[in-house]
């Protein structure tokens, strides 16, 4: 198994760095890595993580040509897959059958290893949780190379250090996934315009289990908060018109690709507020509901390939938190007003409500601790990523976001960041303690370590 030299970075393309990459396909062959060095290691998917989670300056296990089903129990909607399996894979061969993933991020282009290392959401978290919530069990590759079953019976603080635990508990080898029934490939979508962060979080609050999807675009080029709110639900088969078949085969147009040919970004203060201006006239007045394939609902921007290269070499940043329910909605117009007078634009922003994180499910898992050993991000309340163009004066304006966001009792998602502070970490991630000692307690050594983790000094 040959071992390069890769020039890597997140998704966001900042701060990329040289790193020798191998491309193993079987168990053994991440054993034999694990092996045959005792340099630092960390283990990459498709690269989707925004920040700095699966770069390393040492060797990166790159896990996107280790993508297998190993088992599937049609009847029980159980899959059990090799880490780098991408969700793409899973939701071409599941949906045609019945079934779809029940928690879904906003591509599919990412693999279920990674989505078990950041734990990550989707527009239903406020009532299904987080894609955790939905893992009978992964196999687990310690620093000795040794494999080990992880659930909520056996080695049960590893598979929560595991969870949002950003790939430096070991290398994620299986996954077996609980799939959520659906009977037909379609979203009925309805969608409506707000004009205030208060109108927003009023609709939000007003829960439909009916309609489990919900997320909000905003212009963030003001203050304000006005915007378009997405609901969605699957679309039962006695819904659809006669001539509709419930599971045709997928026709969606071919992606385009953006080409590698940008040094200067193409989001800019003229190209953001153009966008923002044509999607708020864009989006109805009133109520409207249309049906939709899945993937026009759920992965909207997978229609452009590499659509990271628009902000040319420079990059962008996503900044990410979410603060609890009980912050003043002006919260999030400070935040955006600050923004704008600090001269940064944010390109997009999404805003969503979140349900109980597994912080706050802890009772049903141990009475007798105060934190479980997990550093997932979600947690209840109001969840704002805002993307922005890597310009001068971006990162102190982030920094003091970070303040107003730890005294607001909040968080930065990890699986987004690339330049926290370890203080700024330590105030934000109080489980970081026991944590760590789950980590020392099953590998020996500080193996597995990323650019991020050695900028948090986690390790």
């Amino acid at each position: 198994m040959k071992i390069v030299h890769q020039l890597l970075s997140g998704w966001g393309r900042v701060n990329p760095r040289d790193s020798r990459v191998c491309y193993p396909t079987t168990p053994f062959e991440i054993e034999k890595v694990l092996g045959g060095t005792n340099e630092p290691i960390i283990a990459r998917g498709l690269g989707r993580s925004y920040g700095d989670a699966a770069v390393s300056d040492a060797i990166t296990v790159n896990l996107s040509t280790f993508n297998f089903f190993q088992s599937w129990n049609p009847q029980h909607g159980i899959i059990r897959v090799s880490a780098g399996t991408s969700l793409k894979q899973i939701l071409d061969f599941v949906v045609p059958q019945g079934w779809f993933l029940p928690v879904t991020p906003g591509t599919q282009y990412c693999t279920v290893g990674g989505c078990v290392a950041a734990d990550v959401h989707g527009k239903n978290h406020h009532i299904q949780g987080s894609f955790s919530k939905f893992v009978h069990s992964f196999d687990l590759m310690c620093s000795g190379g040794s494999l080990l079953t992880c659930n909520l019976q056996t080695n049960s603080d590893l598979f929560f250090a595991t969870l949002g635990g950003m790939g430096l508990t070991g290398v994620i080898v299986w996954v077996e996934l609980q799939l959520t029934p659906v009977q037909t490939i379609y979203i009925t979508e309805r969608k409506r315009r707000i004009q205030s962060w208060e109108e927003c979080i009023e609709a939000f609050q007003e829960d439909n289990p009916n309609e489990p999807y919900a997320v909000a675009w905003v212009d963030a080029t003001t203050s304000i908060g006005k915007g378009e709110l997405w609901y969605g639900r699957h679309t039962n088969e006695d819904e659809l018109p006669k001539l509709v078949k419930p599971y045709p085969k997928k026709k969606s147009k071919e992606p385009w690709t953006v080409p590698n040919l940008f040094q200067n970004s193409l989001v800019n203060r003229r190209t953001i507020t153009l966008f923002n201006r044509l999607k708020y006239l864009n989006s109805p007045k009133r109520s409207q509901t249309t049906v939709v394939p899945y993937w026009e609902f759920f992965y909207p921007l997978d229609r452009l390939l590499e659509w990271n290269r628009l902000y040319g070499k420079s990059g962008f940043i996503q900044y990410q938190y979410v603060v609890p329910f009980e912050t003043n909605p002006t919260f999030h117009r400070q935040i955006v007003e600050l923004c704008l007078q600090n001269g940064q634009i944010p390109s997009l922003a999404v805003f969503k409500r979140m349900g109980k994180g597994i912080q706050e499910e802890l009772p049903t898992y141990d009475h007798s601790l105060k934190y479980l050993p997990t550093l997932s991000f979600p947690k209840q309340g109001w969840t704002l990523a805002l993307d922005f163009p890597m310009t001068n004066g971006l990162l102190p304006l982030l920094s003091r976001l970070d303040q107003m966001v730890i005294e607001a009792g909040g968080r930065v998602y990890l699986a987004k960041d690339v330049r926290l502070s370890p203080e700024t970490f330590r105030k934000m991630y109080p489980e970081l303690s026991i944590w760590k000692n789950v980590c020392r307690k099953y590998n020996d050594e500080i193996r597995f370590q990323s650019s991020l983790s050695k900028r948090l000094q986690i390790c």
